[in-house]
């Protein structure tokens, strides 16, 4: 109630915000409160000294205010001050560090565009013929080069001092470049002149398979390897002036030693007085008479050369002289590249210094390599077709005199150009394989002109009517052809293997469809058993030679080709057999052919009763042929035989065994058909088997 009724003396209502009243109840305390501390003022006297007091530190607080207020004054112009002095400070620091750039860019220009007197008189003075002078000079060089090649900021150029030092730099480069051009010149010419006038013994050349002087020559102005590399970069035209130059030196060098090479062995590409007795060919002349080779003459593979006569055969020379020849092109080129620095595109002059190179030797030389661009393998082959200018003249004239003194000598040649290509296979050999190339084509067309000819001289031998029996020539001069041909390839086994094997292939077929050719004319000439007989002979010499003789090469081609001709052989040897045995023997074998005549539509036990092949006949027949006949009949028989075997070494003795087999075969087929036949009729040959071992045995002791 005392709330409500206090609330009532504020006029409080309900609606009226607690804001105001909260507001109007703090003014209502501070008044009480001023009026409290009134009345306790008024009623402490001290209070008076308390407020004086007060006055008097308010004053000195107002004091103290003035003098703090002058210190702010005084401290914010020092503040000022200090700030100024700041600023002056940090300008002069960049100032100070501009001064110091500038300086170092000034220094760095003048640096950059100063030659040293020692450099100028080094690359101008500094001798040429020693490795430590051509040290000096390339790291000299090679300083010039960097400040040449030095980048400058943008601007610098306008300097005077610049633009008189860089003519100065390119000056001294130019001189430079045409000192290093015009001593390489001379030096090049020197050496080139110096190595052809070398009077050591060129026999030594073809044994050594090397120009001598040559390697001396290199090795010289192999020296000057980091010179070309700086003419290469800093003056391209003196650059390709000393190419020139080097190639034109070259040539003449070379040209001089092959052609020194080809003409000491000319004389081995000079054609034989007797040729036409060579025993190889089958061109050889129908005068001529062409000689039993003997196996071990064979066996030597060998032209049969009088003592008087060149010992090296065209193939030979050939060989020789192109086993000169291409690894000199290998070695020049390769050279050529070293020497010119054709081979690596990062190759610079800086590192070349850096590295000494100029102490090093040059690579091997000998094996062709890899270069795959393909401008510079045209470059090269450009290059090398200067300085080999007419090689592959030279080696197209050996080939055709070669041919011309012997044409057996192409697959010798074409064997050894096809080594060499094959050397040089998949390798930057360009220009060689591209002569090489060339020379293979023109060999293998020689050699198949020189194979039909052989095939047309086989066809064109006339066998006389009267003679037809003996050794053919083209079957004697067969082995010595494929001896001559085995001879000139040695073990090669490139593309020429496969051309002389087709080669062989229609050599024999010729040779035998000309020895079919001549039984079927001897056939249609005449049906008279002398000359079928001497057709077996003909055949059984020629094949049996034929076959004695290829055996021993061991050619696959050939093999095939030996088999048929033994076949042949052993065919003509049967036929040969019956034919000559039925002179000693011919009523036996009349009456025992007719018995197995009998035979094939009469049982044996009515033979006997047969008039013409009775008992009596049997005996009749039997009587004609004591061991007394016998024996003379094969004496007759050997002196036949003999007669007829007497050019081909070996073959007497097998027809003779082969007769002597047939004898005793036939005795066997004699005595069988009487023991079958005529049982009880105690007959039987006057000769026994051991008769007639022993009329063999003495014929071939007393022959």
């Amino acid at each position: 109630m005392e709330v409500d009724e206090l609330l009532d003396q504020f006029n409080w209502n309900a609606t009226i915000n607690a804001t105001a009243l909260e507001s109007k109840l703090s003014d209502e305390l501070a008044s009480l409160e001023t009026v409290n501390v009134k009345s306790i003022i008024e009623a402490d006297g001290r209070m008076g000294e308390v407020i004086a007091g007060l006055d008097k530190a308010l004053e000195e607080l107002e004091n103290l205010d003035d003098l703090m207020t002058l210190y702010y004054t005084e401290l914010d112009t020092m503040d000022h001050d200090v700030k100024y002095i700041q600023s002056l400070n940090k300008g002069l620091q960049v100032q100070a560090s501009n001064q110091k750039k500038l300086l170092n860019e000034v220094s760095q220009i003048l640096e950059s565009v100063t030659l040293p007197d020692s450099c100028v008189s080094t690359l101008r003075e500094e001798s040429l013929e020693s490795l430590s002078g051509i040290g000096k000079i390339e790291e000299n060089a090679a300083f010039l080069q960097k400040q040449l090649q030095r980048q400058y900021h943008e601007g610098s150029q306008e300097l005077g001092v610049y633009a008189e030092r860089v003519e100065l730099f390119t000056q001294t480069s130019n001189n430079f470049s045409t000192r290093v051009m015009e001593y390489l010149k001379v030096m090049i010419v020197y050496q080139a002149e110096g190595c052809m006038n070398d009077s050591k013994n060129r026999q030594a050349k073809l044994a050594s398979l090397k120009i001598p002087g040559l390697d001396a020559m290199k090795k010289h102005i192999q020296k000057f390897r980091g010179l070309t590399l700086w003419l290469k970069e800093m003056e391209f035209r003196k650059y390709n002036d000393i190419q020139m130059v080097y190639v034109e030196a070259m040539s003449k060098l070379y040209r001089k030693e092959i052609r020194e090479v080809t003409d000491s062995l000319r004389i081995f590409f000079q054609p034989s007085k007797r040729y036409d007795d060579y025993d190889y060919v089958f061109t050889t002349s129908e005068k001529s008479q062409v000689s039993s080779v003997t196996r071990s003459a064979l066996g030597n593979r060998r032209m049969s050369f009088e003592s008087n006569e060149p010992k090296m055969k065209p193939d030979e020379a050939f060989k020789k002289v192109l086993s000169f020849i291409a690894p000199t092109v290998i070695q020049e080129q390769n050279y050529f590249i070293d020497f010119f620095h054709f081979g690596d595109e990062n190759e610079v002059f800086q590192d070349w210094v850096e590295n000494r190179r100029t102490q090093q030797e040059i690579q091997d030389l000998s094996k062709p390599r890899q270069l795959t661009k393909d401008r510079k393998r045209k470059q090269i082959k450009q290059i090398l077709e200067g300085i080999f200018d007419g090689l592959a003249g030279e080696i197209s004239t050996m080939i055709d005199n070669g041919s011309r003194a012997d044409s057996s000598c192409a697959p010798g040649m074409l064997a050894c150009v096809e080594q060499h290509l094959a050397f040089c296979q998949n390798q930057n050999q360009d220009f060689l394989s591209g002569v090489l190339t060339l020379q293979k084509t023109r060999l293998t067309s020689i050699f198949e002109r020189f194979v039909d000819e052989q095939l047309r001289a086989i066809e064109d031998k006339k066998v006389k009517t009267k003679k037809r029996s003996g050794m053919l020539s083209f079957v004697m001069i067969f082995p010595n052809f494929v001896a001559r041909l085995e001879d000139s390839l040695g073990s090669a086994n490139t593309d020429i293997r496969q051309l002389v094997s087709q080669a062989y292939g229609r050599i024999v077929k010729t040779m035998f469809d000309s020895l079919d050719a001549i039984a079927k004319e001897a056939d249609s000439m005449s049906a008279d058993d002398k000359e079928q007989l001497n057709i077996h002979i003909l055949t059984m010499e020629n094949m049996h030679h034929f076959f004695m003789e290829i055996r021993r090469f061991k050619i696959p081609v050939l093999e095939a080709y030996g088999k048929q001709a033994r076949d042949m052989y052993e065919a003509s040897l049967s036929c040969y057999v019956k034919a000559v045995m039925r002179r000693p023997l011919a009523r036996l074998l009349e009456f025992f052919d007719g018995v197995e005549g009998l035979l094939k539509t009469t049982s044996p036990e009515e033979v006997s009763y047969h008039l013409s092949y009775n008992k009596v006949a049997l005996r009749k027949v039997v009587a004609l042929y004591p061991g007394k006949e016998i024996r003379k009949g094969l004496d007759m028989l050997y002196k036949r035989v003999d007669k007829h075997f007497c050019e081909e070494e070996g073959l007497l003795q097998v027809v003779w065994r082969a007769i002597q087999e047939e004898f005793l075969r036939q005795h066997e087929r004699f005595s069988n058909l009487i023991q079958k036949c005529y049982p009880d009729a105690h007959v039987s040959l006057e000769f026994s088997i051991q008769d007639l071992l022993g009329y063999f045995s003495e014929l071939a002791r007393s022959h």
